[in-house]
């Protein structure tokens, strides 16, 4: 008798671990096949997502793929956009490679705009764009 009160216990505990932590925010995103990690909410409900498989190191220079899901939808359409970033963890700049932007949420919807490769930008602290930098360099 006493094994089974251990046993309730324990499951109890299980049960209510389980239902605790189901009420966390989601950390990841499972778009297609690619699991995206969420790496920062910001205040007005952007969230800013990275795919990890795709990170590629040259030295202290850093390649990734990153979704920015707005909110809400932007004056021209934009509800996602999704970027390759190249990160320079010395200098701590960056600049984007590549852009499209969509109308549906995480790259879903019609496909508004492309932008090719930006010139280098300085990274000013306590941004979203600091936080991928913190992010990417990490690893």
């Amino acid at each position: 008798m006493e094994y089974l009160k251990i046993i309730f216990i324990l499951c109890g505990i299980s049960v209510f671990t389980s239902c605790a932590s189901s009420s966390q925010p989601n950390k990841y995103v499972l778009v297609g096949s690619v699991q995206w990690v969420l790496i920062e909410k910001n205040d007005d409900g952007d969230s800013f997502y990275i795919d990890p498989q795709t990170l590629r190191k040259n030295g202290t220079i850093r390649v990734v793929w990153v979704i920015e899901q707005l909110a809400a939808r932007d004056k021209d359409g934009e509800k996602s956009r999704r970027r390759r970033f190249e990160f320079d963890c010395t200098n701590e700049r960056f600049r984007v490679l590549s852009s499209t932007t969509h109308s549906g949420p995480m790259t879903s919807g019609k496909l508004l705009a492309t932008m090719g490769e930006t010139q280098w930008y300085d990274i000013p602290p306590g941004t979203a764009i600091s936080t991928k930098l913190e992010y990417v360099c990490a690893r």
